[in-house]
């Protein structure tokens, strides 16, 4: 066949075309081998091109044209691709080859698409799997044919799965069970084992017996032994006290009062809250630690012997005992608590220990010497040996001394500081004549992290510091001490050196001021009605030759409270009472003092300002008939306006009058016959009045009180014909005038 065909009257196009196919590659005989297969194609596609377009003759009947006649190949094409290109041999139609190759792989089907005119190579993955999802997927190549996959990496990178791989199923994540015991750590989502450690959790799930004595919760529903209620307490007497196993170095238990009885009665817990027993063994000498987390509890050790009656060999309140040196031996530990609870229980045990010198408070304490004295401390090295006022019980404390030689006075500056915790170290001091007493301490002093105190003009004999944690997270402390010699005192500040105010001149008037931060604050003439351990006192004397009137006026800062005393620091000899002067003021007429020496003494707990005080000295004058029982006789009905300056405190009523030191009237009236008596007391200046009616004049009883309404006091009383006196008395300080009114009605 030649190149170009003689059927010229086809169009150029596909003479072009046909021309093309012919002569760009030989044709093949009926007995030519298949063309190798380009194995570096990577994507299935047609292998052969037929020249057959179809554009001219569209593939209707295939192989139609074979056995006519022909001139060229043009002349026998069918219009069809996937039965090959027809050829002209001989004159005659001859059958082409077919375009798409048979496929090489057992994975791959070769097809030929009319309608795309393509060979199309189908892939199997299937045919290529080995079963074994864990050495990867196998896939089919269209021209390599059966590859292997790449391994699956089993990793899911959380800690809550168990990864494996299945050869059926690939990849498999477990949810964890460490312990084997079915069911999945907590730690993980919709987990519910609360123990999932293999070595101890295996016991430990939802639903599980709840162990009363193994400190595990069990059964996993967030309470452990003695918390759970399957769990009831069984040692509430010496006789069924529960065995404690201790270690080399202790160990820790839990325990329970609910349930249990009031038994035993520990020495440092006298109230009836239930208690629990308990019982170990030391096999050699030991110091002790048994620390409890139940709340309000108190700790008794007692030899087991002498388990039911004691005595105690050590009791201590707040949840923590300490004994150094404990003797080898049987025991019984008691744990009191004010209600029914669980509780944890830590015995520790260390090497036994003498005690500190400072353990203790006796002659034998170490003394700190007069100038500045600093230590440190950890309150682990103490026992609880004292009880102080500020702090509370069951506390270890540390103990320093010093002395105040004779014929000296010191001042002490005391800082003490606590540490340990992160926040709320909190420390106490106390300053005692006594540790040992509780009425010996002159002060005690607490506060959060630290204490600062000054104590001016100790005098002569032996003080101690004791130092104790405010609360249970203060395990260590500092104290810095500094001891000085107290220089004079100004005048004023003391009974000793006061500041003279007797009166001279016509008239004879004194006055005179004292600073109040000039002052020490250290009182030790503070009057009945005011603090005898704080604040700052001035002490002002004045003497007369003959029985006077004495007008006294004052005025300081708030709150100032005073007294006229007749010896110095001497509360019973105060003349009048103690006055709380209102406002910082306070004035007081004494009518006929008689001679002698006196003293005005003024107390504050203010920091600053000034005390300012006038005396003035008169001529006595009687006084009023009504200052003093029997008093002012008066007719029924009666109604008049007096006044309480200038009076004296004569009678304490009691229940229903001012209080000591306020200055009272006094009046009588006497019935013939049963009647309705009405009194009434107001008080014009617009203070406090106090209404009595009394049987005996002077008497600490009286009849009946007046009921109070604002300015005003009334009594309603039906009496017997008598003799009888009514007392009306102001608020000390708020002296005034008043109106009294007294009516007698039919019974």
């Amino acid at each position: 066949m030649r190149c170009f065909g003689s059927k010229a009257l086809r169009s150029l196009f596909w003479f072009a075309l046909a021309a093309f196919s012919s002569c760009s590659r030989p044709t093949p005989g009926p007995d030519a081998a298949p063309p190798e297969r380009d194995a570096s194609r990577d994507a299935p596609i047609v292998l052969r091109d037929t020249g057959d377009s179809g554009l001219m003759n569209p593939c209707v009947s295939p192989g139609s044209t074979l056995g006519r006649n022909c001139a060229s190949a043009f002349d026998c094409d069918d219009g069809c691709f996937c039965n090959g290109i027809e050829q002209c041999s001989g004159g005659v139609c001859m059958g082409g080859r077919a375009p798409c190759e048979e496929d090489r792989f057992e994975c791959t089907t070769v097809r030929c698409d009319e309608r795309s005119r393509r060979c199309v190579i189908d892939t199997n993955d299937a045919m290529c799997s080995d079963g074994d999802a864990c050495n990867g997927i196998e896939r089919c190549h269209p021209y390599h044919g059966c590859q292997p996959g790449p391994a699956p990496v089993c990793n899911d990178e959380s800690p809550c799965t168990i990864d494996s791989c299945n050869p059926s199923t690939g990849c498999v994540y477990t949810p964890r069970d460490l312990d084997g015991d079915g069911f999945v750590s907590i730690m993980c989502e919709g987990g519910t084992d609360c123990d999932d450690d293999p070595r101890t959790g295996a016991r430990v799930f939802p639903g599980a017996p709840e162990v009363c004595d193994n400190r595990r919760d069990d059964n996993c529903d967030g309470r452990r032994d003695f918390e759970d209620p399957m769990c009831r307490p069984s040692n509430e007497g010496c006789e069924t006290a529960s065995r404690l196993s201790l270690g080399p170095t202790g160990g820790t238990f839990s325990g329970s009062t609910t349930g249990l009885r009031s038994n035993y009665t520990l020495a440092c817990a006298p109230g009836m809250g239930p208690d629990a027993v308990f019982r170990f063994r030391l096999e050699e000498r030991r110091d002790i630690r048994v620390t409890t987390t139940a709340s309000g509890a108190a700790l008794a050790l007692r030899r087991f012997d002498l388990c039911a009656i004691g005595p105690d060999e050590r009791c201590a309140a707040g949840g923590t005992l300490t004994q150094r040196g404990l003797d080898a031996g049987e025991y019984a530990l008691i744990v009191k608590t004010t209600s029914g609870q669980p509780f944890d229980l830590s015995i520790r045990l260390t090497p036994p220990t003498e005690p500190s010198p400072n353990d203790i408070c006796n002659l034998l304490t170490p003394t700190i010497e007069p100038g500045a004295f600093s230590t440190r401390g950890t309150f682990e090295e103490f026992d609880d040996n004292h009880n102080l006022s500020c702090a509370p019980r069951g506390a270890r404390d540390a103990v320093y001394a010093f002395e105040v030689p004779a014929g000296s006075e010191r001042n002490l500056r005391v800082t003490a500081r606590g540490s340990g915790a992160l926040w709320g170290n909190s420390v106490a001091v106390a300053l005692s004549t006594d540790c040992n007493s509780r009425t010996a301490e002159i002060l005690c002093r607490t506060g959060i992290d630290t204490v600062n105190f000054e104590q001016r003009r100790l005098r002569p004999g032996r003080y101690y510091l004791v130092v104790e944690p405010g609360n249970t997270e203060t395990t260590e402390f500092s104290l810095n001490v500094f001891l000085a010699d107290a220089p004079p005192r100004p005048i004023g500040d003391s009974c000793a050196a006061p500041f003279d105010l007797t009166p001279s001149g016509s008239p004879p008037i004194a006055h005179g001021s004292i600073e109040v931060n000039r002052l020490e604050n250290t009182p030790d003439a503070a009057p009945s009605c005011a603090d005898s351990t704080m604040g700052k006192d001035a002490v002002f004397t004045f003497s007369l030759s003959e029985p006077r009137d004495v007008l006294i006026t004052a005025q300081g800062p708030e709150p100032l409270r005073a007294a006229l005393m007749s010896t110095c620091g001497n509360r019973a000899s105060e003349i009048g009472g103690c006055v709380l002067a209102p406002m910082g003021r306070y004035g007081r007429l004494f009518r006929n003092l008689v001679p002698g020496t006196y003293f005005f003494v003024t107390h504050t707990q203010a920091g600053s300002g000034t005390i300012s005080v006038q005396l003035e000295a008169n001529p006595p004058t009687p006084p009023p008939n009504n200052d003093r029982c029997p008093g002012l006789a008066i007719t029924l009905p009666s109604s008049r306006t007096d006044t309480l300056f200038g009076f004296m405190d004569n009678s304490l009523l009691s229940g229903c009058g001012g209080g000591a030191g306020a200055p009272d009237a006094f009046y009588s009236f006497t019935l013939t016959q049963r009647r309705r008596v009405v009194a009434t007391a107001q008080h014009l200046g617009g203070g406090a009045i106090h209404l009595a009616l009394q049987t005996t004049c002077g008497s600490a009883t009286v009849r009946a009180c007046g009921t109070r309404s604002g300015t005003t006091s009334t009594i309603t009383e039906t009496l017997d014909p008598g003799t009888y006196y009514l007392v009306v008395e102001s608020a000390a300080g708020s002296e005034g005038d008043f109106r009294l009114d007294v009516v007698d009605l039919p019974p």
